[in-house]
């Protein structure tokens, strides 16, 4: 058996489809992947020198005098699965495409491989076997063997090789299936003898995330998918009279169970992109709502037809988010946008799915990468803390509630030896990047910002506290702000104290009821207390004048009136009434 594509015959490039890999190879060329080509010196393995293949910018280790101008690419695990885990053929590319997908829980894997027979005798097996492995390699379960077929049926000329494929499903691979560490060999008999593949050398480096004298399997992996949890939107500043200005911090917890093959030390795969969307439009005018649909044009009115239509021209470049109805969550482009009475109209591109009563929301997507919070955490096992703020990002968001999710990929350069993988000892692995699988928070739908509303306007009360004659400034008067008509310790707002001018100012407050109480040493103030109106201008003359004050003093005797009486209780009220609210002090004769 031999490791498929095999280009002795110098063919360019890998095919890319089973359509296109039928076996074209002449018997008589030599193989370039014998382990011991008897071409070559005892000890010069192909695969050990750094001479192919020659094509620009891939590097690899094929022996380019052996295999020729055009050597087979590096492929992992010599192309023997699909898809490969660095896919070196662009999912774009004109010629040979994006070929499989990536090695995550919803991939079909294609085993494949090529057997020969000099004496053109059928195989009476072809058998791929494959087993899962724990995080440090031992093995969980014993080895599955699968049956082979050809992908050309009609093929029967086994002297220049026959392709043999095997298609598995992640979720049905051994040892319970889905996310874990696999590895696989290949089994053929001819009815008197038995090859395997791979059965290599113990010095041979070649096979990718393989550690050197594992020779006898290939290894691949089924992902893990990163996963983003605890995020949150925190207002930068916002006060209790009034919502927050556009400053906002976004966090989020991004956690990998992945990392290095092989280790059980393992620290997860950092991510490949870590990204916050976030809709910079913020719907202010209110709730949308289709009216009719003609081709690519839709016809809406806001909150039933009270509320304003969008201005004309002004979603130019932005897009139509559909909330309800049959289309709900597709995006249509807008090219341009009318108005019309109550009514509008939005010109869209692709339009489709819409009818009357859906709605939607108008959105202008914005990319903002997140950065982690503690750069020195390397283990993304546990978690670790991805945030941005606007204040970095350069920008306030506009008035209105705002739409935004998250979106993460893990990187899978992080699996692998990278010095092995190119047989180069100057390679930092840290300076691979391989895009991994991508993760979305929420998985459907969007996260909303708290209401960002505009400045709300705010005003000041002020005033001079007096001493008892009416025109002197008292100093050091304490003076208390509460919200409402009710002293309660919570709607406290501020307490200040004047200066030698007698003066107090309490600022930024809204409009709204006020009360301000005045302190001095126990003393009276008149008024004692004073409740204010702020409605749209400042309140200044909030005046207070200390209250003189004089003593009620004598005696109290025993029966005989001659002597004083001990421990006796005097009250003092304000008025003839004993009322509790007008009680002004208590003493107790010594």
């Amino acid at each position: 058996m031999t490791a498929h594509p095999y280009f002795a015959g110098g063919y360019p490039l890998p095919r890319q489809a089973l359509t296109e890999i039928g076996p074209s190879i002449d018997g008589s060329q030599t193989n370039p992947f014998n382990p011991l080509p008897t071409t070559l010196p005892p000890g010069g393995e192909p695969w050990g020198d750094l001479n192919g293949p020659s094509q620009s910018g891939v590097i690899g280790g094929y022996n380019f005098a052996l295999c020729g101008l055009w050597s087979p690419l590096r492929f992992t695990n010599e192309d023997t699965i699909w898809p490969n885990y660095v896919n070196i053929h662009p999912e774009t590319h004109p010629t040979t495409p994006f070929r499989g997908g990536k090695w995550q829980t919803d991939t079909t894997f294609v085993f494949r491989i090529n057997y020969w027979q000099s004496d053109n005798l059928t195989p009476t097996s072809m058998q791929v076997w494959v087993r899962k492995t724990g995080e440090d390699g031992t093995p969980i379960g014993d080895w599955t063997r699968k049956a082979m077929g050809k992908v050309y049926p009609a093929d029967i000329t086994y002297t220049d090789g026959v392709l043999y494929y095997y298609e598995w499903d992640a979720a049905d691979l051994p040892g319970g299936g889905g996310p874990g560490d696999y590895q696989y060999f290949f089994r053929a008999s001819d009815g008197s003898h038995i090859a395997i593949y791979p059965n290599r050398p113990a010095d041979d480096p070649g096979y990718i995330g393989v550690p050197p004298g594992d020779n006898d399997y290939y290894w691949f992996r089924v992902n893990t998918p990163p996963e983003l949890s605890n995020q949150s939107v925190t207002p930068l500043v916002a006060t209790a009279a009034e919502p927050p200005q556009g400053d906002f911090l976004w966090e989020v917890t991004y956690t990998d169970d992945d990392g290095e093959v092989r280790n059980a030390g393992r620290l997860g795969d950092p991510p490949f992109k870590s990204i916050l969307w976030i809709d910079l439009f913020g719907d202010v005018e209110g709730q949308a709502e289709v009216v009719s649909v003609a081709g690519n044009i839709i016809t809406y009115e806001v909150d039933g037809g009270s509320g304003d239509p969008y201005a004309a021209g002004s979603l130019v470049g932005l897009q139509v988010l559909m909330e309800t109805g049959t289309a709900e969550g597709d995006q249509f482009a807008i090219t341009a946008n009318t108005v019309s009475g109550s009514q509008g109209t939005i010109t869209c591109t692709g339009l489709s799915g819409v009818g009357p009563g859906d709605q939607f929301d108008i959105v202008d997507w914005f990319l903002a990468k997140m950065d982690e919070a503690n750069p020195a955490d390397d283990n993304y096992r546990d978690g670790a803390e991805y945030t941005i703020d606007t204040v970095k990002l350069g920008f306030q968001l506009t008035p209105g509630t705002h739409l935004y999710y998250y979106e993460f990929w893990d990187n899978w350069a992080y699996w692998i030896d990278w010095q092995q993988y190119f047989m180069s000892s100057e390679l930092d692995p840290i300076d691979q990047k391989v895009e991994g699988e991508m993760v979305r928070l929420p998985a459907a739908g969007y996260y909303e910002t708290p209401y960002t509303g505009p400045p709300v306007p705010t005003y000041s009360i002020s005033g001079t506290v007096y001493d008892t004659d009416g025109t002197t400034p008292l100093e050091g008067a304490t003076l208390k702000c509460y919200d409402g008509a009710f002293v309660d310790p919570d709607d406290l707002i501020g307490e200040q104290t004047t200066g030698a001018d007698g003066t107090y100012e309490f600022e930024d407050l809204p409009d709204g009821d006020y009360r301000i109480i005045p302190s001095y040493d126990s003393e009276l103030f008149n008024p004692t207390q004073t409740d204010v109106t702020v409605s749209g201008a400042d309140e200044t003359g909030v005046d207070f004048q200390l209250v003189a004050t004089y003593s009620i003093s004598g005696t109290v005797y025993d029966i005989g009136g001659s002597d004083p009486l001990e421990g006796a209780t005097l009250k003092c009220y304000r008025t003839p009434y004993a009322d509790p609210a007008d009680l002004v002090g208590e003493e107790t004769t010594g």
